[in-house]
């Protein structure tokens, strides 16, 4: 996949020197399992935008498919009407 945050590569690369620089990586475990628990927020937020832009897509599409209908009942209306 293609698609990836902004920030992301920075993020892996500081976790990743971290972990290689560190003299103790137990101490390190902490620290990679904090990015871990920022990384699954960052993931929920962007799911729940994705969520939220779903549900206005779906009510936009409901209100056009509203208007389109009441559109051509009005214009086969008038075609019926043509003598």
């Amino acid at each position: 996949m293609a698609f990836v945050l902004p920030g992301v590569h920075r993020l892996f690369v500081r976790v990743l020197v971290g972990f290689l620089k560190s003299e103790n990586p137990v101490v390190f475990m902490d620290e990679k399992a904090q990015v871990s628990a920022e990384l699954i927020i960052i993931i929920a937020a962007v799911l729940a935008v994705a969520v939220v832009l779903i549900i206005q897509l779906q009510n936009t599409a409901e209100q056009g498919k509203k208007v389109l209908s009441n559109t051509t009942d009005k214009a086969f209306d008038e075609i019926a009407g043509i003598k």
